[in-house]
């Protein structure tokens, strides 16, 4: 072998040890095959059911206030949506003087439907001393009322 052929055998041998990751440093670096673990939330439980409540205010229509407009507003802070059933008022004494279907929301607002994070306002003109109730069941099949009870003037 002459010096020239010696010397390129050598830079080869050299270049291989290199490639093959010998004793030699290496200017690239290879990704770790052990990924990183990341730190993971666990993510909160679907929610179950809806949350709805009924507020409201009124005005007096008179001077003695033996009628009042009342604003109320339903507002479902729950998970998932319901359909509204009935609406009920009552005397202080718990008997019913009138009762609303669903077909009333149906009517007065295109549907019953009250969806997870909605509102719906409405007034309801009537004498004091009542109590407003409101029957719904939600998309999992709870049942639940909810009821307003207006302070009454002093």
């Amino acid at each position: 072998m002459n010096a020239k052929s010696v010397s390129i055998l050598v830079v080869i041998v050299v270049m291989t040890m290199m490639a093959c990751g010998g004793d030699s440093p290496s200017s690239t670096t290879s990704p770790d095959p052990t990924p990183t673990p990341t730190t993971a939330t666990t993510p909160p439980p679907a929610p179950t059911n809806a949350v709805i409540t009924l507020t409201g205010s009124f005005e007096c229509t008179d001077f003695f206030c033996d009628g009042a407009d009342f604003d109320l507003t339903l507002r479902n802070t729950g998970g998932v949506g319901a359909n509204l059933n009935f609406i009920r008022i009552e005397n202080r004494n718990r008997q019913a003087i009138l009762e609303l279907g669903a077909d009333h929301f149906n009517n007065a607002f295109g549907n019953n439907r009250l969806e997870a994070g909605a509102t719906l306002d409405f007034v309801l003109t009537g004498p004091l001393g009542f109590v407003v109730i409101v029957g719904y069941r939600d998309d999992n099949r709870n049942s639940g009322e909810v009821e307003y009870f207006p302070d009454l003037p002093r």
